[in-house]
């Protein structure tokens, strides 16, 4: 639950402020939480952060994960992986993939054959907190792709830990797609 207070302002230099609202309360979704960790396997159900029960690889889990759930990436290095998200959610049952706070995930290298470390063709899809360090097994491509709709990617970091590098870094396509508060190298 999170409450606020909303205040306006007009003005660059000598600005006006308004006075503050009300105080105004919102609540997010109680998602089901899964979990991912390096330590994991993906023949585990993926219900708790523990070796026993996360799964292993991004690529396995964000596929896995549906609408209404959270995806809880632990932090490592991910070889050989991806983020690939394809779901169809609505507005109030998104599909979330996050890192646990204070931890860093990193996507170090994509699989052969992959254009993308990270892919959202879905709809309703949030990714925060991602680093992806990795190049396409393809010259000429893109790190990170949307091209889905109402799509948000969140406090990432996009770029290649080596130079000169033949990849881009992120495309976005489709409509209402948001990336914010991201890191662009």
């Amino acid at each position: 639950v999170y409450s606020f207070r909303v205040r306006a302002y007009s003005g660059y230099t000598n600005s006006t402020f308004s006075s503050y609202s009300n105080t105004a309360t919102a609540t997010t979704q109680n998602y089901a939480r899964r979990y991912v960790s390096t330590g994991g396997s993906d023949s585990n159900d993926g219900t708790a952060p523990d070796a026993a029960h996360a799964w292993r690889t991004l690529s396995y889990a964000s596929k896995t994960i549906a609408c209404g759930q959270e995806l809880v990436v632990l932090g490592g290095t991910y070889q050989h992986d991806v983020i690939d998200m394809a779901q169809s959610c609505a507005l109030r049952r998104k599909v979330v993939v996050a890192v646990n706070p204070g931890d860093t995930a990193i996507i170090q290298s994509p699989p052969a054959g992959t254009d993308q470390t990270i892919l959202i063709s879905g709809s309703h899809v949030v990714v925060d907190g991602i680093k992806s360090i990795a190049e396409s097994t393809n010259p000429g491509e893109y790190a990170v792709l949307i091209t889905g709709n109402y799509n948000a990617i969140f406090n990432a970091e996009v770029g290649a830990d080596i130079v000169p590098v033949n990849t881009y870094g992120v495309m976005v396509n489709g409509r209402f797609n948001l990336l914010y508060g991201s890191y662009l190298h």
